[in-house]
């Protein structure tokens, strides 16, 4: 479930980070009907951890997507798709029937491929990056307990015993290895919504399972991206 969850919230990431990019623009027509945008939106470049360890089913990141939402466009089809090197990313595409195509990518091992493809006659090409996992902390405090560097050296995440924090404010400090920036810390007691929470600031962890943590990391000069994950059973 924990390990689900971790990739539905890092495919929603990556989903996120495409969708902040494309201007909103949308058209009224009448009956209240709002007209959706044809849009054709493919990164420039996209940097990808692989997973430090090895999960029953493969994880893939999204690079882009053409189309409108509910109303498929054959101009708007993603054709012609292919790497520069298959032995570091496969890519495929999902949701056509949806109106909306999505270019994904499979990583496989750390290294570079470009990754073309044609919408309505035109070639788009995506440099993908894939690294290996990087620790991006120093350490992490999660009220008495201090997790260090070497806690995540093989490893994105750690679980603690739920019954030694639960109700209780809990301070939460975190310190980025050097060259690393943290980018937001998220809490969720429990449910499906999250709360970011500031650094060296406290928490009341009021659930009686499910009660989780991460802290989103990212290295300005390589563009590299880290999530390290805390889990209280």
């Amino acid at each position: 479930m924990k390990k689900t969850l971790k990739k539905v919230i890092t495919t929603m990431l990556a989903v996120v980070l495409i969708l902040v990019a494309i201007p909103l623009q949308v058209n009224a027509t009448y009956w209240g009907y709002i007209e959706q945008p044809k849009v054709i939106e493919f990164q420039k470049t996209v940097v990808y951890t692989l997973n430090p360890k090895k999960t029953q089913f493969p994880e893939y990141t999204s690079i882009g997507w053409a189309g409108t939402f509910g109303h498929p466009d054959p101009k708007y089809k993603i054709t012609d798709i292919k790497s520069s090197n298959t032995a570091v990313a496969t890519p495929f595409t999902e949701g056509e029937k949806s109106g909306t195509t999505t270019l994904n990518v499979y990583p496989h091992k750390a290294g570079t491929a470009i990754i073309s493809c044609r919408v309505n006659g035109k070639t788009y090409k995506t440099k993908f990056i894939a690294r290996k996992y990087v620790c991006p902390l120093t350490y992490i405090k999660l009220g008495s307990t201090t997790m260090t560097a070497n806690k995540f050296k093989k490893t994105d995440e750690i679980h603690l015993s739920y019954r030694k924090y639960a109700k209780k404010n809990q301070k939460i400090s975190v310190k980025p290895a050097k060259g690393w920036k943290i980018k937001g810390i998220y809490c969720s007691n429990g449910t499906k919504y999250m709360t970011e929470v500031k650094n060296n600031s406290s928490y009341f962890i009021n659930t009686e399972n499910d009660w989780y943590m991460y802290v989103f990391f990212i290295n300005p000069t390589t563009q590299q991206k880290e999530f390290i994950n805390i889990y209280l059973d």
